[in-house]
């Protein structure tokens, strides 16, 4: 296939991954790094008199576990396109950019609208106040940037694969 044609149906796979495919746990979690310590990470050590308790450091491969299921969602899904290691290197670029840290680095650098985050309180007409979500251009910008940085990872691998 051309760049082209790997780009195209990359691009696809993608879409259907990213916004069919994707249930609330994932597009909750992905970027939530559970924390070091867990309360069930901990070995309880019973000698005569004396109980003590040890913290166990986390793995990491448990530290996103939303993320990798959707990441590995995005790897095979485009193992129908890409062969195997442009595929996994596409599944994990999609994680790490699902961490949201390399978009939120990046539009901070170069002031891009930021995200107001939340919601408002909108007076209603009854006089009470309630929290209503509200349209954030930031968090626009910021999803969209996201979408954009995938697309830029299949491009490259489309180039690459076809060279």
């Amino acid at each position: 296939m051309s760049a082209s044609d790997l780009l195209i149906w990359g691009i696809v796979i993608h879409l259907v991954i990213d916004w069919l495919a994707q249930n609330e746990w994932m597009a909750v979690n992905k970027a939530t790094r559970r924390e070091r310590f867990q309360p069930r990470d901990f070995t309880l050590t019973v000698s005569p008199g004396e109980v003590s308790a040890r913290e166990l450091p986390s793995r990491w491969w448990d530290r996103h576990p939303a993320a990798y299921v959707h990441a590995g969602l995005h790897g095979a899904a485009q193992l129908f396109v890409f062969p195997w290691p442009a595929a996994l290197a596409i599944g994990i670029t999609h994680m790490l950019i699902d961490t949201r840290k390399p978009v939120e680095s990046w539009s901070k650098l170069i002031r891009q609208t930021q995200p107001l985050g939340g919601a408002v309180k909108v007076l209603e007409a009854r006089g009470h106040d309630v929290p209503k979500p509200y349209f954030d251009i930031g968090a626009e910008v910021r999803i969209w940037a996201d979408q954009v940085w995938h697309i830029a990872v299949i491009a490259l691998a489309a180039l690459v694969v076809s060279a």
